[in-house]
Parts: C-alpha cells; sequence; structure tokens
C-alpha cells in the first residue's frame, strides 16, 4: 500500500503550481493514487497451504491438528504433603558438640495419582520443607535425596537451624525449592515399590552440647511437594479414558470466504490418530461435522471408519534426546469415492467439530510397568487435505479489509466532492463484481461506496489457461457525506462476488501467477481559504 505522505506531495505541488487564486480562497483538483492491494492464491489462501506443481498449477494442502489428547493423571498432579517427627529414642543424655544424630529416612508417597509410576521428570513443580525444632542449642542438618536429580546431580542441601531462645519452645525453619527438570526415580530405596521415594536429614549438632530426655521431640518435618507438572512419566498408566466430545478447531483458511458456491473435485481427507503414549489405545470416531457459520450449514462426514473401533499399538521410546518418541499411526482415508468430503469441502466451512472414544490400556498393564507419557508429545489427531485448485464458482463472496489510508489527513477536512477510480488488473478467469465499505474502530459499517461495474475475467486459451490479465477503471463519485465517512473510518472494506468465466468450461484449475490488483485513485476537488 503506498504511504499518503505521496497524496500530500501531489496536493502541495498543485497548490503551487496549479491553483486560481480569488481574493483569499481558491480550489484546486487532485488526482492521485492512495491505496493498492493485490490478491493472489498466497495471501488468499496462505503459502502454508499451498502446494505448487511442475506446471505452475496449484494445489490446497492443509495440515492441521484437529485436536490433541492429554492424560490428565499425569499433567494435573495433587499436592502432597509428608509430616514426620524423630524423638530421641535413648535414655537422657547430652550430646556433645559435633555429635551426629542417626540419618533419618523420611519417605514421600504419590499414591493420590491415579496411576503407578517407575519415574517421572518434573517440568514444573516446588518442594516446601517445613522444620520445627525443639532443641536448645544450633542444629546442623543436610537434607537430601538419591532418588532426586538433575543432570546426574542428586539433590541436597546443608543449612541450619538455631537454637531456641528465652521464652520459647520451638524454632521454625522454612525454605521452598524449585524442581523443574529434575528426575525423580519412584520405586523406592530398594527399587522394589511404585509411587514411592525417600528424602533424608543428616543432623549434628552445633557448638554447643544439647541436653536430651527420653522420647524428647528434636525435630519435626513437612515435605510438602506442589504445582506438580511432569514432562515425562513412567510404569503403568492406567486404563484411562480420553474420550472427546464436540471438540471443535477452527479453519482460519476459510473465514474470508463467506458465502456463495463451490465445486471441486479429486479431494483426498487423511484423519490420522498419531499414538505418541507409550501404551496401547483403542480408536473410535463417532462423528466428524463440518459447520460454515455464515450460513449456518453443517454437513457430516459419511464414511464405512465412521463408527467402528480399530486398536493402535503403543508408540516406543528411541533414546534420542532431540526425537524421544517413535510414534504408531492409523490413518482413516476420505476420497470422493468412499465418502462424502466433497460436501464437506464445498460447504465453505470456518469450523470442524469432532468427537472420538478413546481409551488407554484397553488390556490392562500387558507391557510390565514400561508405559510412558511425555507432555510434549501428546497423542492427537491430524487432518491433512489435498486437493488441486480446480473448481467453478457461483457468487462466492470474498472479504478483504484494508488499513484507511485517509484516517488522521486532516488536508481531507476541505475537499469538496470528488470521484474514486477503482482501477482493476485482474489475472484470474473469474468475474467479479466489487464493493467498497468504511468501517468504524468497532468493525461497524458506516457507509458504502457502491460499484456497480463488473471486473471481467481474463480470457483463457485453449487449455483454458489465463494467458495475459485484463484491466477495467472503475468510477465511484463521492459527495460531502462520503468523504466524511473516508476521513472519520479506521478501515475499508473490501467485497469481492467471484463466478468462474467461461462458465461453459465447468471446473478451471488455478495457477500461482494469477492475481488480482486493485489500485484506489482519488479525483477530488480541494477548498483552500486563508
Amino acid at each position: 500500500m503506498k504511504k499518503v505522505s505521496k497524496l500530500l506531495l501531489i496536493i502541495w505541488a498543485f497548490l503551487l503550481i496549479g491553483c486560481t487564486t480569488q481574493g483569499t480562497s481558491w480550489d484546486i483538483d487532485a488526482y492521485a493514487p492512495v491505496a493498492e492491494t493485490t490478491m493472489d492464491l498466497s495471501n488468499l489462501i496462505g503459502d502454508q497451504n499451498l502446494q505448487v506443481q511442475s506446471d505452475s498449477a496449484v494445489w490446497l494442502n492443509i495440515d492441521e491438528t484437529v485436536f490433541s489428547f492429554e492424560v490428565d493423571t499425569l499433567t494435573q498432579f495433587p499436592t502432597f504433603a509428608t509430616p514426620y517427627s524423630f524423638l530421641w529414642p535413648g535414655v537422657p543424655t547430652t550430646l556433645p558438640a559435633g555429635t551426629a544424630i542417626p540419618t533419618q529416612e523420611i519417605p514421600i508417597s504419590l499414591l493420590n495419582t491415579g496411576i503407578e509410576l517407575r519415574e517421572l521428570k518434573l517440568q514444573e513443580g516446588k518442594l516446601k520443607l517445613s522444620a520445627k525444632s525443639t532443641a536448645a542449642e544450633t542444629l546442623i542438618f543436610t537434607y537430601y535425596s538419591p532418588a532426586a536429580s538433575i543432570g546426574g546431580i542428586s539433590f541436597s542441601f546443608t543449612d541450619t537451624i538455631r537454637g531456641l531462645a528465652v521464652g520459647e519452645d520451638t524454632v521454625l525453619y522454612e525454605k521452598e525449592f524449585d524442581l523443574a527438570g529434575y528426575k525423580i526415580i519412584t520405586t523406592g530405596p530398594n527399587n522394589d515399590q511404585l509411587n514411592t521415594f525417600s528424602t533424608y536429614i543428616d543432623v549434628t549438632v552445633g557448638n554447643n552440647p544439647i541436653p536430651l530426655a527420653t522420647n524428647q521431640l528434636i525435630f519435626k518435618i513437612t515435605n510438602e511437594l506442589s504445582e506438580m507438572k511432569p514432562s515425562y512419566g513412567k510404569g503403568y498408566l492406567g486404563q484411562y479414558d480420553f474420550s472427546q466430545s464436540n471438540v471443535t478447531a477452527k479453519l482460519d483458511v476459510m473465514k474470508s470466504f463467506v458465502s456463495g458456491l463451490l465445486d471441486v473435485e479429486q479431494l483426498s481427507l487423511n484423519l490420522t490418530v498419531h499414538n505418541s503414549i507409550g501404551a496401547d489405545v483403542k480408536f473410535k470416531p463417532v462423528y466428524f461435522t463440518a459447520t460454515n457459520n455464515r450460513t449456518g450449514s453443517s454437513v457430516s462426514l459419511i464414511h464405512p471408519g465412521m463408527g467402528n473401533t480399530v486398536n493402535i499399538n503403543r508408540a516406543f521410546e528411541t533414546g534420542i534426546a532431540a526425537n524421544p518418541v517413535n510414534p504408531t499411526f492409523y490413518t482413516y482415508s476420505f476420497t470422493s469415492g468412499n465418502s462424502n468430503i466433497e460436501s464437506i469441502v464445498e460447504l465453505l466451512p470456518d469450523e470442524i467439530t469432532f468427537s472420538a472414544d478413546m481409551k488407554l490400556n484397553p488390556y490392562g498393564n500387558i507391557a510390565g510397568y514400561t508405559d510412558f507419557y511425555y507432555l510434549d508429545y501428546p497423542a492427537h489427531v491430524q487432518m491433512q487435505l489435498q486437493a488441486p485448485l480446480k473448481f467453478s464458482l457461483s457468487q462466492l463472496m470474498f472479504v478483504d479489509t484494508l488499513t484507511n489510508p485517509f484516517a488522521a489527513v486532516n488536508l481531507l477536512d476541505d475537499v469538496v466532492d470528488g470521484q474514486f477510480t477503482i482501477r482493476a488488473e485482474n489475472k484470474f478467469p473469474v468475474a467479479l463484481n466489487l464493493q467498497l465499505y468504511t468501517l468504524d474502530n468497532m468493525g461497524a459499517t458506516t457507509d458504502s461506496v457502491m460499484v456497480n461495474d463488473l471486473i471481467p475475467a481474463a480470457p483463457v486459451d485453449a487449455t483454458n489457461r489465463v494467458v495475459a490479465p485484463v484491466s477495467v477503471d472503475l468510477i465511484a463519485s463521492v459527495n460531502a457525506s462520503k468523504l466524511a465517512s473516508l476521513k472519520s473510518a479506521t478501515s475499508i472494506r473490501i467485497k469481492a462476488m467471484f463466478n468462474t468465466q467461461p462458465a461453459a468450461a465447468g471446473r478451471l484449475q488455478m495457477y500461482i501467477d494469477y492475481y488480482l490488483k486493485i489500485k484506489l485513485i482519488a479525483d477530488i476537488k480541494y477548498h483552500i481559504e486563508l
């Protein structure tokens, strides 16, 4: 789009050399291009959705994730709080300074996860240590867990708890640790359990001796694990049901096509279930419905595979950190011959609703606690749609919105009247009618500049391919009221109604060099008063 500053330069040039003075006011005529836009297949559909063949013919190639399945029991851990008290087991005594108290083991149970884990790695997580001491003197302690490590280094830290002050009966110590990135082996200290690991505390008497009575509480500890979000888990994931109902995927690629008829050919749609979980899966697609929310119409996909259950084998771990999962797949292929997929696409849907039954480990723990799950590699359904952009169009409406080039141009306050020339250069074998609307900052229409002229289709040769564009000028007159709407508008909306020509040719193939260029030229009368 050309900048408004070019219009201002042209207007000032007219002021200097082309005006007729009449006392303290005069009128000038200004003629300048103020806006330009080009619509080709890349910006109509998106480069990522196009595939160009060797002869420049364009195919539609949409590859979208319809939805993902997440194992909630692994991604939504509860908070675990484990209290532990150490009482002096011996006879009354006084421990000399520097005496080591026997190591205390503090188990932590993860039994409330709903799954049986051998190990996990945390993407997020916090450990809060709360300790209460009744010792009269300072205690030096080391708190550690060989089961938790990061980069091969076990979790460990050393600190002190001060002795009691006068009038105190308890000293409180609290510290919180970030466990993000830690790997935790949850098979217990002897590797013969599940969902459990141990922390340990070694305590040494400080610089002064400590008198102790039998069964005296020396310290009380609470381990609290919270905000845990594993990035990886291994063990038995259970017989989990993550069926999905009414899952919606937006098709932004289609949102600019607002109405009309589209006739296409050679469509193929693949719905591929990617099982990236280390567990067997039963999968049944219940329904797949496309909806055009602009028209309120819906079409449900009809295919022999809909409603039938298939078994999908578990994924495998590769041992490669950059690509840790080797998933398994099952693909449903839909073509014009085995389904109503053409009706789905010809609906011009902007939304797809999908429902599926999906069950994990339908046959139980057959893998012996070797199931696995990676947070970044969830099971998902991928939609791949391919078709040549070969179609016929009837009354197909496309809408594009441009930033208003007249906004905040104060010189337009004194524009008297004029007209706009819409210069169109069309290389599509598609005829179209054009309309322009001004919009406010809420997107509401404030006025219109009706253009009833037709932009003709570019002619095709014997092979139904366009060899040269056609050009046409469309004239739209504007009065002071419409100029005021142009001045105050936030944006300008262009609506184009498409019809393929010649209609007798039927479906026409689109090529990558097709385009529609529209230039907006202002021819206005400007009033100056001094």
